[in-house]
Formats: structure tokens, C-alpha cells, sequence
């Protein structure tokens, strides 16, 4: 018997089934292969359509059907970076992503219909996640503490106007979030539109906002500090395989325009005038010696964290200066804090904004990052 493929875009051939002549003999099928990745579990299938093709955030060919898109960047700015979606923020009695700790903050999503038919019944779940450059499903927590109550259901979301546009409404997560640490700990949301994104099930994956553009997730802080105050800044950080390997942190401190361009992204409404900083904020800092390892689940691990973002979008959206490298080698799954230290410039003015980038790889893939913004006040 000759080998075959199961293709199933191989038309008029019943089953997908396409015999091959020149090869025969054995039984075994020729499949496509997998792309690489240095990890050692599998990778969450891509596939989808009829062709069968890997499918990206933005692949999928938008059809007479709800097309419900989360960006993990800014489309007026495509060298963003994965982990600062434009589409998830907080509101406070202090303003817009200026969280307060032990009050009743409200978290927002911006979700998209990319499709030319009403997207009816959409559904969007909020998630928060300690301070982290390593998050996975396994991190994360629903906010208030049951998915059922995080969740936004019955979204209805008009059909976008033409092929290439774009409709989008704002949702409100049901319940409010009460930020159990000053820090800002990290946002994820994930929509989908049943019946129409029949992959988006329960057991899978929720973090993947490279691949999926049912994800996105939001790592930033904002610290407003008046001039000679300390601050520190604790973010984990882990080695998320299954075999040790080396982990590479790097911090980069943020060009002026990259301040100016976070800070309009973030929608900051301040008390003061922000004013990009042309001057450096000193920084120094490292991990902790206490070792924790990471729950995990290899079966429903983050397609991000699997496939990485080799492809690094988000090492062209961030220039910055590299003002500290730390690199250590970790055990399987072992998750280490980088604690970060400074103090707001003695003679900074208000609303003079500094900003850091905190970036973790693993095998010289980017795995995971965070934003720091360090703005001066009165």
C-alpha cells in the first residue's frame, strides 16, 4: 500500500485522501511538519480552515462571518510589543491605568468585529496575573475569583462596514477588581463569538496573544513618585519548559518617543503635564535567590510560551538602551523574582516621565515582558 496525506484542501479527492505513486509500501501518512521550538511538549494546533494552513493573529481570511479580534498591539504602531495591548486598561478614582490598592477598579476591553456579519452572543472573560514576564494559564486568575462572574456574556458587536474594516465596542468586566498589592498586576482578557469560533473551548489555552487573536494581555505600571522618593520594582520571571536552560533578562530604558508613545497608548489622564524625559533614571537590581517552581500543565500550555515570539515583534518595537542584563540558568519550570530599585531624580519636574522595558528570552526567544513608567509629581 502507498504512503498518502490527509490534506483537506486536496480537492476531489473524497476523505482528503491523496495517494501518492511514486512511494509505496508501508502505512505510514506523510504529514507537514511541525515548526521548530527548543521546548519539549507539544505545540498547540494552529490549524484551522479548510486549508489546514498555521494561522496567525491575523490570518484568518475575514468572512461573511463574525471575525472577533483582541490586538496585542497597536495598529497605528505595528512594532509594538505583545504584552501592551491597546485594548485592555483600568479606571480609578486617580484616572485611566492608575490602579489603586483596596479599591473598586474597573477594568475595560475594547473588542473588534472584523467580520461582515453581527457578531451576537460574544463573550469576554477578565483575568489578572501577579507582576510577570512568565505568564501562563497556570498564573492567571479570573477576576473575582470565578470565571462565570468575570465574564461579559451576550456582547453583541455590529459587522464591520467593508472587507479590511474595523467595529468595536467597549465591555466592562461584571465585576470590579480590587488589586490585592500596589503594583499593577497584569490584565489578560480573552473574547469569542460561540458557534462561529468553535476552537475557543474551555480547556484550552487562554494566554496565546501572538497566535490567537482571541487574547491580548496588558503587563504595565504606572508610578507617579515626587522627586527623591525610592521605588522597587518586583516582576517575576521563570524558565517555562521542561528541561534547564539558561534565562536572559534584559532592561532597557525607554527613548523619549517610546515614553511619549506608551504614555498616549495608556490613555493616562494625570494631574499633571507629561513630558518624556531626555534624561536617564538610574536603576540597579536582581534576582532573588528563592527558588519556586511554576504549576504546569504541558497538555493546555500557553501557545505563546510554546512557540515563542520568534519572530520578535516586540524586540522592533523596543529601541531602548540596555541599562542592565542578568543571566542565569534555571531549572524545569523554575521561577525566580528580579527585583528592581531606583529613586526618582532629585531634580525632575513634574510630569517628567521615565520608562523602563523588562524582557525575558529563553534560547533567544522573547518569552514574556513588562513595562515600568516612573513619572515625577509635585
Amino acid at each position: 500500500m502507498s504512503t498518502y496525506t490527509k490534506n483537506p484542501d486536496d480537492a476531489g479527492h473524497p476523505n482528503g485522501d491523496k495517494r501518492d505513486p511514486k512511494k509505496g509500501g508501508d502505512d505510514k501518512p506523510v504529514v507537514p511538519p511541525e515548526p521548530f521550538t527548543p521546548f519539549p511538549f507539544p505545540l498547540p494546533d494552529r490549524r484551522s480552515g479548510k486549508d489546514g494552513k498555521y494561522r496567525g493573529k491575523g490570518d484568518d481570511d475575514p468572512i461573511y462571518a463574525p471575525y472577533i479580534v483582541l490586538n496585542h498591539t497597536d495598529p497605528a504602531n505595528p512594532g509594538g510589543v505583545f504584552y501592551l495591548s491597546p485594548d485592555i486598561w483600568v479606571e480609578s478614582t486617580l484616572g485611566i491605568n492608575l490602579p489603586v490598592e483596596g479599591e473598586a477598579n474597573n477594568i475595560f476591553a475594547r473588542v473588534h468585529n472584523q467580520g461582515l456579519l453581527d457578531a451576537m452572543n460574544v463573550n469576554v472573560r477578565f483575568y489578572w496575573a501577579d507582576p510577570s514576564a512568565a505568564i501562563t494559564d497556570q498564573s492567571i486568575n479570573p477576576i473575582g475569583g470565578d470565571a462565570a462572574a468575570a465574564t461579559a456574556m451576550g456582547v453583541y458587536i455590529p459587522a464591520a462596514l467593508a472587507p479590511g474594516q474595523d467595529s468595536a465596542v467597549l465591555v466592562q468586566c461584571p465585576v470590579p477588581w480590587f488589586p490585592a498589592s500596589i503594583t499593577h498586576e497584569c490584565l489578560i482578557v480573552k473574547a469569542w463569538s460561540p458557534g462561529f469560533d468553535p476552537n475557543v473551548q474551555p480547556w484550552e489555552p487562554v494566554l496565546d496573544p501572538i497566535n490567537d487573536r482571541h487574547s491580548a494581555q496588558h503587563n504595565v505600571t504606572v508610578k507617579m513618585l515626587p522627586p527623591g522618593a525610592n521605588f522597587m520594582l518586583s516582576i517575576g520571571v521563570a524558565n517555562i519548559s521542561g528541561f534547564a536552560q539558561s534565562l536572559l533578562v534584559q532592561v532597557r530604558a525607554l527613548s523619549t518617543q517610546e515614553v511619549a508613545a506608551q504614555a498616549k497608548m495608556l490613555q493616562l489622564k494625570l494631574p499633571v503635564n507629561l513630558s518624556a524625559s531626555r534624561r536617564t533614571l538610574p536603576i540597579e537590581g536582581g534576582l532573588a535567590s528563592a527558588r519556586r517552581f511554576m504549576r504546569h500543565d504541558p497538555a493546555t500550555f500557553a501557545g505563546l510560551m510554546v512557540a515563542g515570539d520568534d519572530k520578535d515583534p516586540a524586540g522592533a518595537g523596543i529601541q531602548g538602551k540596555v541599562v542592565m542584563q542578568i543571566e542565569d540558568k534555571l531549572a524545569a519550570w523554575e521561577q525566580r523574582q528580579l527585583d528592581l530599585k531606583g529613586a526618582m531624580l532629585t531634580s525632575a519636574k513634574p510630569g517628567e516621565a521615565f520608562g523602563f522595558d523588562i524582557s525575558a528570552y529563553l534560547g533567544g526567544i522573547k518569552t514574556g515582558g513588562y513595562v515600568a513608567l516612573f513619572i515625577a509629581k509635585e
